[in-house]
């Protein structure tokens, strides 16, 4: 699908997906430490008997949505961000949290783990300039943070504690 500057596509967890050349993207995701490998030519490895992790293929592929959306679903995965606020369906929640933040003079980061990349602008945090590509790392002990300039953020956050809550 094309996507553009801007653009969310949320990636449901299982979907074997793919990312086309010529994309620059922030790519969030669940932490894990264990990855099914399904494709592995071109890479210098020889993952013919590990990609399944020991698992077995009939394991390891029950992990994956083998089923083949149309395009009409394919597209609703894919939508421009909103100037602020979350960028992602509320379904997105249990697993991390990405919040678009246009800053305009002081503008408070609430307090919380959280990495925040500046996608835009020139901005200061604790004296130190932040610009476009500027990655930051927010303890979460740190309490609120100010940024103040003119820009956008990126704020990715854990996830959302209600929405871990067995239901």
């Amino acid at each position: 699908i094309e996507v553009a500057p801007g653009d969310v596509v949320w990636v449901p967890p299982g979907e074997l997906h793919a990312i086309g050349a010529g994309i620059l993207l922030l790519e969030l995701q669940q932490p894990e430490d264990l990855s099914i490998l399904l494709e592995w030519r071109g890479f210098e490895l020889d993952a013919t008997d590990v990609w399944h992790l020991g698992l077995g293929s009939d394991l390891a592929l029950s992990a994956v949505s083998t089923v083949r959306r149309s395009e009409p679903e394919i597209a609703s995965l894919v939508h421009r961000a909103p100037r602020t606020g979350s960028v992602f369906p509320a379904e997105a929640d249990r697993y991390f949290r990405l919040e678009r933040v246009d800053v305009d003079g002081a503008t408070g980061i609430a307090a919380g783990f959280s990495v925040v990349v500046a996608t835009d602008g020139r901005m200061e945090v604790g004296g130190e300039v932040v610009h476009r590509g500027s990655v930051l790392l927010v303890a979460a002990d740190e309490g609120e943070v100010v940024v103040d300039g003119r820009g956008e953020l990126l704020i990715a956050r854990p996830p959302a504690p209600w929405a871990c809550e067995p239901s």
